[in-house]
């Protein structure tokens, strides 16, 4: 029901708006209303049915929130999307994830959820466990060592870490349900263990301006490779990651543009890889999440004020040399060199890698859009 009240049509359009003005009746040859009291009643009542809809309907507000853009329209989803409760998670990735995890050290417990991890700088492992898995304990075992590519044999790389090394080195060995030498307390569930990858970045620099002569689909394969591996040994929830907006700061032997291109190549065959993985094994998979980092960094590069972990950032598209030549000090506090324009945690870049306020952001985002039931989700799909 329309909530304005109906007018005389036959009166020009400016009166039936309150337009009084003597030239519109004397044009037409009507009388002129009167401002009688149920002319003022029908407003009011118009603005009562204005109040009810406002109260009736909830607005949202373009408020700052923790791990979203400050003025997202999100349309929330079923909680039957949502996904498993998590007790435990395996992570393979490179130096953005990695927290020097020894597989032969403590291993994750409910003291200590890491194991025996020595990072002194803090990636987005730690604040995810620290700050938004908080529920219930997830034992994280992180595999993830820097300057890994997904498979070594086709991208070479100084110290030969791979997704396949990863694999069959770390995690089959000594962490499969049915090894005879494991080093899990109890055995892993598959409906509540979460298995994390985040590989494309050396890949894409470790080949510098041959990329275009690597052979993607050869590295795709043998990434589809690694997860039937993990599939085989009882993986069935899957979280992928894609290649961050590197090209912004990482000076190669090519320009910005290939390497963006490269990127979005990459990006591009990661969620195909995805899709097709999850088309193959449909009738028992639990779930295979994809978070674009690349479109999440883009934004906090754009605008790092509208994230709440970023918005101290000042400088997003440099970084200082004097802060790159120790990479491994915690940036928690104000470390600030006099030969930088600003303090560390003020830089959203430190070299290639980048400082704690965006593995804030990234596990904040990676709980709050792809691990807790329930939530609206931007970045995660």
């Amino acid at each position: 029901m329309s909530i304005f009240l109906k007018t005389n049509s036959h009166y020009p359009p400016q009166a039936r708006f309150g337009d009084y003005s003597e030239k519109y009746y004397d044009e037409f040859d009507m009388p002129k209303p009167r401002k009688s009291r149920s002319h003022l009643v029908g407003w009011v009542v118009s603005v009562v049915l204005c109040l009810m809809l406002l109260f009736t309907f909830k607005i949202p507000r373009n408020t700052k929130q923790t791990g979203q853009l400050a003025n997202s329209d999100i349309q929330p989803f079923s909680t039957s999307q949502g996904t498993p409760n998590f007790t435990t998670n395996f992570i393979f990735g490179d130096s953005f994830s990695d927290t020097e995890f020894d597989i032969y050290g403590e291993q994750p417990n409910d003291i200590h959820l890491l194991g025996n991890s020595h990072n002194v700088k803090p990636v987005w492992v730690d604040y995810l466990i620290s700050e938004h898995h908080t529920q219930a304990p997830l034992h994280t075992f992180n595999f993830a060592r820097g300057g890994s590519v997904v498979d070594s044999k086709l991208v070479k790389n100084a110290i030969g870490t791979s997704l396949h090394h990863q694999i069959t080195n770390d995690f089959l060995p000594l962490y499969t349900n049915t090894t005879n030498s494991s080093r899990l307390a109890a055995p892993w569930d598959p409906s509540t263990t979460l298995f994390t990858f985040w590989f494309g970045i050396n890949d894409i620099v470790l080949s510098s301006d041959a990329f275009i002569h690597t052979p993607l689909d050869s590295i795709m394969t043998s990434y589809r490779a690694s997860l039937e591996t993990l599939y085989n040994a009882g993986a069935r929830s899957f979280l992928f990651l894609n290649v961050p907006p590197i090209h912004h700061v990482y000076d190669t032997k090519y320009d910005t543009t290939d390497m963006k291109t490269d990127i979005y190549r990459f990006n591009k065959r990661l969620l195909t890889l995805r899709s097709d993985f999850m088309r193959d094994h449909a009738a028992d998979m639990t779930s295979a999440l994809h978070l674009d980092i690349h479109e999440l960094w883009t934004q906090a590069i754009k605008t790092p004020a509208a994230f709440e972990e970023t918005k101290e950032i000042r400088n997003t598209q440099s970084y200082c040399l004097a802060y790159l030549l120790d990479e491994t000090a915690g940036d928690g506090e104000d470390v600030f060199d006099r030969g930088c324009e600003w303090p560390l945690k003020q830089y959203f870049w430190q070299n290639l890698h980048v400082t704690s306020g965006v593995h804030e952001l990234t596990a904040a985002v990676m709980w709050a859009d792809c691990l807790e039931e329930g939530m609206p989700r931007r970045y995660c799909s």
